[in-house]
């Protein structure tokens, strides 16, 4: 059940982003937790037993637990909640087999028919061999089967994040109370309103949250899903963070396309400095070079990057997409445009670099003018460039590699007028 790299993966401390872009709505799948409810009846029955989790772990709330779904201030656009439905379900299934070592595989079945897990764009999640393999790992997880010889299961990205979640029971059971919390949900929306008004949001925005692969995925229009070992091993002031980047990334405007291989290279390469000022309002809002997870977690680490070697290797790629527009832009060789005009988006696409350079763009932005400048040309792409090429002009030539370089002048004006035509 190992994820396929759509995107960028949590393993070696990156965060992994699927899209789904099957619409989908709640009215159609709330008969889907039906199921749910019926294994959540068996906790009255099943209760925790001689078989219980052991003592090591932390004891479960059965009393007064904080609801299944909670939202941001609900007067207030966009109105985000939280969803733990599907974890719920999930910690159901964790004390069925800690009481009686094993569990119906058509109880997985239902919980992966569940809407959160459902909105996960992995293949594997969808084959017909899922169901037993996340139920071959709980048992091996909850029955302590990894401190005795037997052989792991397959899916180690899937078994890592169990493991980790069994150390955590208390803190999965009171999630939308003391973790993602409505205060921090209220953060999360302040936070996307400083860099797009409200109209540019949909009125409601969901989050729900499963147990599986450290994920952060999408589902279209307005869903998005996020693994509880990921935010728990990122604390809960961090995976507001996480989320507010990832709402952004995916749902503010861009104020032009976004480049993709079907485009005229003269489209794509307008479109590569659309989405590197894209990609710094989104590292920005994540705080991309001080992302942190516990390293308990046996695929997550960090931090990812420091501030210096993500700026240092920000200033080798400014210098490289310089040398790639060389002559480019000139008026006399608009034929190059259309020979070479991909090389820039091509440069940026890959390794998350849209975020990490525009992340540094975005500090140096911030150092010589404020916050409140960033905010004001968070979706202006001639705007971003221009108050970064003013700042690094004036913060030094960018030959040492903790500075950041600024554009050679006459490319710098042709780049502005080509970014007024496409």
């Amino acid at each position: 059940m190992s994820c396929p790299d759509t995107g960028t993966s949590l393993k070696m401390g990156k965060i992994m982003h699927h899209t789904d872009n099957s619409k989908s709505d709640h009215a159609a799948v709330r008969p889907a937790l039906i199921p749910i409810l019926c294994l959540m009846a068996l906790m009255s029955v099943i209760g925790c037993g001689d078989k219980d989790l052991p003592s090591t772990n932390a004891n479960v709330p059965e009393t007064s637990p904080p609801p299944l779904i909670i939202s941001s201030d609900p007067d207030l656009r966009p109105v985000i909640t939280s969803d733990v439905t599907a974890v719920n379900a999930w910690l159901v299934l964790a004390r069925q087999i800690a009481a009686v070592d094993t569990v119906d595989v058509n109880a997985v079945v239902e919980l992966l028919d569940t809407p959160a897990y459902r909105m996960i764009d992995d293949t594997t999640m969808r084959d017909k061999s899922a169901p037993n393999i996340m139920k071959r790992i709980m048992e091996y997880v909850f029955t302590h089967r990894d401190t005795t010889d037997t052989p792991p299961p397959r899916r180690k990205a899937l078994l890592d994040s169990f493991l980790y979640l069994r150390d955590h029971l208390d803190e999965i059971a009171s999630f939308n109370r003391d973790h993602l919390t409505p205060e921090r949900l209220d953060t999360l929306r302040d936070a996307l309103l400083t860099y797009a008004p409200a109209a540019e949001w949909p009125p409601t925005i969901s989050i729900e949250i499963m147990a599986g692969f450290p994920l952060i995925s999408f589902s279209e229009p307005n869903r998005f899903v996020i693994d509880i070992s990921l935010a728990i091993a990122g604390g809960g002031e961090q995976t507001a963070e996480l989320l507010a980047g990832r709402i952004y990334q995916t749902l503010a405007r861009v104020d032009g396309v976004k480049p993709d291989a079907t485009m005229d290279n003269a489209v794509k390469l307008s479109g590569a400095f659309r989405m590197l000022r894209h990609g710094a309002i989104t590292a920005w809002l994540n705080d991309k070079p001080n992302i942190n997870f516990d390293d308990g977690h046996g695929q997550l680490h960090g931090p990812i990057v420091g501030e210096g070697a993500l700026i240092e290797n920000a200033n080798i790629l400014l210098k490289h997409t310089a040398s790639a527009m060389d002559n480019m832009l000139a008026p006399m060789l608009e034929s190059a445009i259309a020979q070479s005009g991909g090389r820039v988006h091509k440069l940026y696409a890959s390794k998350d670099r849209y975020e990490r350079v525009g992340w540094a763009m975005a500090k140096l932005i911030v150092e010589h003018f404020g916050e409140q400048k960033l905010r004001e040309i968070a979706g202006d792409t001639t705007g971003f460039l221009e108050a970064y090429q003013e700042a690094a002009l004036a913060d030094g030539s960018g030959d040492d590699l903790d500075r950041l370089p600024p554009f050679p002048g006459d490319m710098f004006e042709e780049l502005l007028i080509h970014l007024s035509t496409y």
